[in-house]
């Protein structure tokens, strides 16, 4: 939402063509399934807030809201990951303004806090968990961010990993997206 972050991060593009163009693709029945990085460098308190709100006036079907892990190829590379703090309390806040949004906690959650990050984002506010079900022989052609959670991992352990969890707290999975 904060037009100088985003022109610095992606130089020559505005944030308000992103913007029209969500729109336009909502206006003609895509389903809207958007948000940003939490803890880009630069990134305020208020901004936060403010993509918050901007993602719910764009009509989105699904907010998603993950943390920034940096890469060693890019250059944001010297930079750090969030706390997990600040993303769970993106979530939080989400919920509150937006109690019916689905809200996605993302592999990069869990990616930061491999033992118990889909379990707190799940427990913050988050209602949808993102699962890579990317055969493992691809899984490597994907190097969004480092040490990305399931690596290694087969998909059908991981969906029992993901099933115990939901049971181990009371909820119950409502689509597998098999």
């Amino acid at each position: 939402s904060s037009e100088k972050l985003y022109e610095t991060l992606k130089p020559g593009y505005h944030l308000q063509s992103r913007i029209d163009l969500i729109k336009k693709l909502n206006n003609i029945g895509y389903l809207i399934m958007t948000g940003f990085l939490i803890g880009l460098p630069e990134q305020t308190e208020e901004d936060i807030i403010s993509a918050i709100n901007l993602t719910g006036s764009l009509n989105a079907e699904m907010f998603s809201f993950g943390p920034f892990i940096p890469h060693k190829d890019t250059p944001l590379s010297d930079c750090s990951s969030p706390d997990l703090e600040l993303v769970l309390n993106t979530i939080a806040r989400t919920r509150i303004l937006y109690p019916e949004a689905k809200v996605l906690v993302t592999t990069a959650v869990e990616t930061i806090n491999k033992k118990d990050g889909a379990k707190l984002g799940l427990m913050s506010g988050g209602n949808s968990l993102m699962i890579s079900l990317t055969p493992e022989k691809y899984r490597n052609l994907y190097d969004i961010y480092p040490d990305r959670i399931s690596l290694g991992q087969n998909v059908e352990s991981r969906i029992k990993e993901i099933l115990d969890l939901l049971s181990s707290i009371g909820r119950a999975p409502t689509d597998l997206g098999l």
